[in-house]
C-alpha cells in the first residue's frame, strides 16, 4: 500500500493469512420451545432453563500453529421474525457477536441470546501478526505510554488482512 498526500509517501505492507481451516460448528440447529404459559411458572422456568442449556453452540477449527482468531456470528437476513413476545419487540436488532482475539482453536458462544428464527452466519477469522499486536496493545494509561505498534512508514496505522471460513446454523421453532 502506498500513499502520497502533501509530497509526503506512507507505505505498508502485510502478509494476508492463511484462511481458517477445519471450522465445524458443535450444532446447525438450535429449536426454540413454546413457553407453556397455560402450565403455570415452574414449568415456563424450566422450560427456559433447558432451552438454555441446550441452546450452547461451540465452533471449533484447526489452529496447531497458535495463531490468534476471532469470530463474528451475525444474522444472515435484514428482517427480524422474533423469538420474544411482543412486549419485547422494541428491543429487537439485529444480531451481532464478535468475539475477542484468542489464541485458543474453539469459542463457545450461548445461542440462546439470539432475538430472531434465522439463519445464522459463523466467520472464524485468522488474523495475522500486525493486528495481534495492535489488539494487545490497546491498553495504555498515563503512567505507561508508548506507541501503539504500526507497520507503516512515515505515517501511523496498522495495514492488516485477515482470511476467514464460515459456517452456518438456523434458528426454528420446536415444533
Amino acid at each position: 500500500l502506498e500513499v502520497e498526500h502533501d509530497g509526503i509517501t506512507a507505505f505498508a505492507e502485510t502478509t494476508v493469512p492463511t484462511p481458517t481451516r477445519g471450522l465445524s460448528l458443535s450444532q446447525d440447529s438450535i429449536k426454540v420451545p413454546q413457553l407453556p404459559f397455560s402450565a403455570g411458572r415452574d414449568s415456563i422456568v424450566a422450560t427456559i432453563t433447558r432451552f438454555m442449556r441446550n441452546s450452547v453452540i461451540r465452533a471449533e477449527w484447526d489452529n496447531s500453529e497458535e495463531d490468534f482468531y476471532f469470530m463474528v456470528v451475525e444474522s444472515v437476513n435484514d428482517t427480524i421474525d422474533p423469538i420474544f413476545p411482543a412486549q419485547v419487540l422494541d428491543a429487537l436488532e439485529r444480531f451481532r457477536f464478535v468475539s475477542e482475539p484468542t489464541e485458543d482453536d474453539a469459542i463457545v458462544f450461548l445461542s440462546g441470546g439470539l432475538v430472531s428464527f434465522d439463519t445464522y452466519s459463523v466467520r472464524v477469522y485468522h488474523i495475522n501478526d500486525e493486528y495481534t499486536a495492535l489488539y494487545e496493545n490497546r491498553n495504555q494509561d498515563s503512567r505507561d505510554l508508548n506507541e501503539p505498534p504500526t507497520n507503516v512508514e512515515n505515517a501511523l496505522g496498522v495495514f492488516s488482512a485477515f482470511n476467514s471460513q464460515e459456517a452456518f446454523f438456523e434458528v426454528v421453532r420446536d415444533q
